[in-house]
């Protein structure tokens, strides 16, 4: 029995213009087809029309999709190249899906972080503002000590 290497899959690899003729008419819910050469390597075909490549697998004992592009702007050979380097990345332990989700959950915390400083900065500025207002306005005592000329 010939040994399957780390990126190596049981699924007859498809041709561009298998899947050409796989994607030529939208399903009726989205389709999931596995696209052999990398386990888990998958075209996403949806109902809308969008054709994109996709790596499923595990992690921690849950089910994930990692998305690696849509495919007007992916060639298959591409995707497949960026499919292996997931899976090595996997099979060593690896969660690309659970990273790229931290990674967007820090961009927010610094955009957030962002959005209170300068929240910050508009209110001292206001509070400044405010005491220099009040520092010239006039008291009713000192309207009464103006002296006309």
């Amino acid at each position: 029995m010939k040994r399957l290497g780390m990126a190596g899959s049981r699924l007859k690899p498809l041709t561009v213009k298998e899947i050409e003729k796989l994607t030529a008419v939208p399903p009726p819910c989205i389709k999931h087809r596995y696209l052999g050469g990398v386990p888990g390597f998958a075209l996403v075909h949806t109902p809308a029309g969008y054709t994109g490549y996709g790596l499923i697998y595990r992690a921690d004992g849950k089910r994930k999709k990692l998305t690696l592009g849509s495919t007007k702007r992916l060639t298959l050979g591409d995707a497949r190249k960026l499919a292996t380097r997931f899976r090595n990345e996997i099979e060593a332990g690896g969660d690309p899906h659970g990273e790229k989700l931290q990674q967007r959950q820090r961009a927010a915390k610094l955009r957030q972080a962002e959005i209170d400083k300068e929240r910050l900065d508009v209110e001292r500025l206001w509070e400044t503002y405010m005491q220099q207002v009040a520092s010239q306005l006039r008291t009713r005592s000192s309207c009464h000590n103006i002296h006309p000329i």
